[in-house]
């Protein structure tokens, strides 16, 4: 890992150092249920909690946390986004610092890949957009159970584009017993802009709407 991927570790563990024992435990306890979003991480607050009280490094802790940031899963970065603790935006920035690194810019690239020339006749790239941002909107039917208004924008001419993601209200009813795609509960975690983001990835413009239904989400 880079130095700043291990700085925004370094940093999410010193967030912690004014956090109570008491405070930490209950966090490891509230995480242990396997139905909470962020259950892997219930061990590395209980070992901090242990570290405080034994008076032993939490180095084992911080392991797991490397582990968990060097897989750069796009799921664990959905369960972030609603996290809003000091430790869990560290935590975050380290995962798209990682992202970063792997999947360098278009300035990054060599100048036989950014022209084309990749071999077999391909051109090689990056997504001329990005994904920006959510906004929920009303509910244009009874049959949609949440909307969001998602904005890409495009760097080479500063245009915006704007999506509509529609979930279907029978998706909600279904989320319990797990008969949901996950692309779908993805898209619900970050309101909307996973849908948007794997589109543009594949180098298509932003669609004018996609709608998610429990088997997954279609442009429409």
């Amino acid at each position: 890992m880079s130095d700043a991927i291990d700085e925004h570790i370094d940093k999410a563990f010193a967030s912690l150092a004014d956090v109570p024992k008491r405070e930490l435990e209950a966090t490891a306890e509230a995480l242990a249920s396997r139905r909470h979003p962020l259950h892997d991480f219930s061990s590395v607050f209980r070992d901090v909690a242990g570290a405080r009280g034994g008076g032993w490094s939490a180095g084992l802790s911080s392991y797991h946390v490397r582990q968990a940031v060097s897989r750069t899963d796009d799921d664990l970065l959905a369960r972030l986004e609603e996290a809003e603790a000091p430790f869990w935006r560290h935590v975050r920035e380290a995962i798209l610092g990682v992202e970063r690194k792997l999947r360098p810019t278009d300035d990054d690239r060599p100048e036989r890949l950014r022209k084309g020339g990749g071999g077999y006749g391909e051109t090689v790239g990056t997504p001329d957009w990005t994904v920006r941002e959510s906004t929920k909107v009303s509910l244009s039917s009874q049959s949609i159970g949440a909307s969001w208004s998602v904005r890409s924008s495009r760097a080479r001419d500063g245009r915006d584009a704007w999506t509509l993601v529609d979930v279907y209200l029978a998706v909600m009813k279904q989320l319990e017993n797990g008969s949901v795609a996950n692309e779908t509960r993805l898209a619900l975690k970050t309101q909307g802009r996973s849908v948007v983001e794997a589109v543009v990835k594949r180098g298509d413009d932003p669609p004018a709407r996609i709608v998610c239904s429990a088997s997954g989400c279609k442009t429409r």
